[in-house]
């Protein structure tokens, strides 16, 4: 047990989340094959971070303990998208309808048919930028960080992301932009735009976290970042915020699984600090 003592906090939770999800496989009717894959990238994942904890390691294996978290993120989003297997249609349905009267009452209609397609632009970027988000936050991490250890990064980013995946077995619902078919953006031509939906036919599954990975994910990366820099850690909020409010204007998700995914990254952030801070 004391060689364990080793390990950081964010490896006790890539191994906490993966026994969830192995004990879920045996729970829900899942195929043999996802099983199997679920159990595999569990063990190799969870051996690694145990691996990596145990051996006097190189600058070269210190650096690769650093960044596997990336790998371990990716590895549980796709794990937790095994599950989904029929969309929950009522919730779709209530938040369809509660981002109507959202759209409605702050006008946002306006700005999609009639607003600056610089701003559009702008915004479909920032969703791009959501992808390698994660990876860029860290380098900014890695650059400011004084005594701070990689643990504080990895403890609230993935508390936030496997909080959001952690939901997927339970709550499934579709990406609203591919349940509504008349969509606003289409008669603007935004180029941005395009690139999104290129890299959501090649690697998405429509499935929607709820709450918002990408926004919780990125929320969390953020506040670590402006907790340690202020000046650098802004342009991290900004570009955050700028993904939160892309990802509903262009019906990437829905308005509710937005806030919700900011709140769980405020959190992920704050048991982090707890955590590793205090």
């Amino acid at each position: 047990m004391n060689e364990l003592s080793r390990l950081w906090f964010a490896e006790w939770i890539v191994i906490g989340f993966f026994i969830y999800l192995i004990v879920l496989a045996r729970i829900f009717p899942l195929g043999n094959r996802a099983r199997l894959r679920i159990l595999a990238v569990g063990i190799v994942c969870s051996g690694l971070t145990i691996m990596l904890s145990q051996l006097q390691l190189s600058p070269t294996l210190q650096l690769a303990r650093e960044w596997l978290p990336v790998i371990y993120l990716v590895q549980g989003y796709w794990c937790s998208v095994a599950f989904f297997c029929q969309p929950t249609i009522v919730i779709e349905e209530r938040l369809s309808n509660f981002d109507r009267i959202v759209f409605e009452l702050t006008k946002i209609t306006t700005l999609l048919t009639r607003g600056p397609k610089l701003l559009l632009e702008y915004l479909e970027l920032t969703h791009v930028l959501a992808y390698p988000m994660v990876l860029i936050n860290f380098g900014l991490f890695c650059w400011i960080r004084l005594s701070t250890e990689s643990d504080y990064f990895w403890t609230a980013v993935l508390l936030a992301g496997y909080g959001c995946y952690g939901c997927l077995p339970w709550l499934q619902i579709r990406t609203p932009l591919y349940l509504e078919r008349n969509n606003l953006h289409i008669k603007r031509n935004l180029i941005f735009r395009r690139l999104n939906f290129f890299v959501r036919n090649m690697a998405s599954m429509h499935v929607s976290t709820f709450p918002s990975s990408h926004i919780a994910i990125n929320v969390a990366a953020a506040l670590v970042i402006i907790s340690m820099d202020s000046k650098i850690g802004m342009l991290s909020v900004i570009l955050a915020t700028s993904m939160a409010v892309s990802t509903v204007l262009g019906r990437y998700h829905y308005f509710l699984d937005s806030i919700f995914g900011v709140l769980i990254g405020v959190m992920g952030w704050w048991i982090g600090t707890q955590l590793i801070l205090t």
